[in-house]
């Protein structure tokens, strides 16, 4: 999205109604500095924080800081919490991102994920526009992801976040994770050159491949609304409907149908061959020796016989 310091584009919206939103929110977050140092994840609680394009260390001035974990392994997490941060609510940003990390990299392959991750989570919707660019009563984005390659950090929405369920801030923070692996491509490629579907989609299958759930579960309501206008007539748009979740569904269901019809590994080929700065449809064609206009045909078909289950 324009206006935004960013390498790797969109933010993950909230998913279906009952299945990742508890509709119930929470007190927001202190405003307080905390920090968590980790192998894998760094993880930070603030009011108020460094803009997009700057990189997030911890001040080694801080006051008041409180040591609630020990350093042992170098895998082990140690915690920080500074101010009147909750430090067990700390941990559990690592733990959650922790596990994101492990779900990225079922998908995409050991030691994929750039470390560490940093999970920034804003004290109030203000610091999280000020870090994202989003505006402040973005409700449909519990997370984005912000900066360059090396400097990247995942921002967490105070309100919207509030809102999800354990599965759902899990598939949120996987989502956002699968973004850093995604900047990580080859000299001379860029994820920027991968269509939109193609980039959000492959993030939210990472996101969801490991949740067991069928299509119809994840996205029963945007099927329902194929089912009623039938499969779109190209590639879908991340962006482009007014409910941002239905863009985004309809992306990671063309990834589904790649991975599930051709093989996850020749869909993780056609993002290496697209990211690295081979066109969309020749890349497709050497991963599944079919056209584009074949493909898309086979997706609709296939997005029409899901749809046909739910309606």
């Amino acid at each position: 999205m324009p206006g935004r310091s960013r390498s790797c584009p969109g933010s993950t919206p909230r998913a279906e109604g009952g299945l990742y939103t508890s509709g119930v929110p929470v007190a927001q977050l202190p405003r307080a500095a905390a920090v968590t140092f980790s192998a894998a994840v760094l993880v930070i609680l603030a009011g108020c924080g460094p803009g997009p394009e700057e990189p997030v260390t911890a001040s080694p001035a801080e006051p008041s800081v409180q040591v609630s974990g020990e350093a042992s392994p170098p895998d082990s997490v140690l915690v920080l919490a500074a101010g009147d941060a909750d430090p067990e609510q700390v941990s559990g940003y690592s733990r959650l991102a922790e596990r994101a990390v492990g779900q990225v990299e079922a998908v995409w392959g050991p030691n994929r994920v750039p470390r560490p991750v940093l999970v920034h989570v804003a004290g109030d919707a203000q610091t999280f526009a000020g870090l994202t660019g989003h505006p402040e009563d973005a409700a449909d984005i519990p997370a984005t992801t912000v900066g360059p390659a090396g400097q990247a950090r995942v921002v967490i929405h105070p309100a919207a976040w509030g809102q999800l369920t354990e599965e759902g801030r899990l598939a949120v923070l996987t989502h956002e994770v699968a973004h850093l692996v995604q900047q990580v491509v080859p000299e001379g490629g860029s994820p920027e050159q991968a269509p939109p579907w193609l980039h959000e989609g492959l993030a939210e299958y990472t996101a969801h491949r490991g949740s067991g759930r069928e299509p119809q579960q994840i996205a029963g309501t945007v099927l329902q609304e194929v089912d009623r206008v039938g499969p779109p007539g190209d590639w879908p748009d991340p962006e482009g409907y007014p409910d941002r979740w239905h863009g985004y569904a309809l992306s990671w269901l063309a990834c589904r149908y790649l991975a599930d019809t051709y093989g996850e590994e020749q869909l993780l080929r056609v993002w290496s061959e697209v990211a690295g700065g081979v066109p969309t449809g020749t890349a497709l064609r050497a991963v599944t020796e079919e056209s584009e206009r074949q493909l898309l045909t086979g997706w609709r078909r296939w997005l029409a016989t899901l749809a046909d289950e739910v309606g």
